[in-house]
């Protein structure tokens, strides 16, 4: 049992997995493949197949563990820089065709919608 102790240190050591199951996450909450409220329970699964695949880790290739939990760090790092950028720019067209609605919608409203083009030149 000494072994289950350490494998369970070094997972609840392992920083960059809990930041890449978060990324995982979020990423399947924003696209519908994980629904509200079971946010809780994938995070469980996840976190019990991770200590699972760490335990066969530590038996087979140890020194690997911590390169790993590094790469999974920067994959969360570079996912949390992306995934709003790529929200943004695919929120762009959205935003523009609201913007053209409102203004088409609101033009001629005296205080709302003024416009000079709207004026008559005399």
């Amino acid at each position: 049992m000494e072994y289950l102790q350490e494998i369970v240190t070094l997972f609840l050591s392992l920083a960059g997995f809990g930041a890449f199951i978060a990324l995982l996450v979020n990423i399947g909450k924003r696209f519908d493949w994980i629904k509200d409220g079971t946010a809780d329970q994938v995070v469980k699964w996840i976190n019990f197949i991770g200590l699972f695949v760490v335990g066969i880790l530590y038996f087979v290739a140890p020194s690997t563990i911590p390169l790993i939990d590094q790469i999974l760090a920067a994959l969360a790092n570079l996912g949390g820089l992306v995934f709003p950028i790529l929200a943004l720019v695919l929120g762009w067209p959205l935003a523009n065709a609201s913007a053209k609605w409102t203004h088409d919608n609101v033009k001629g409203f005296r205080v709302l919608g003024f416009s000079h083009s709207l004026q008559s030149k005399g």
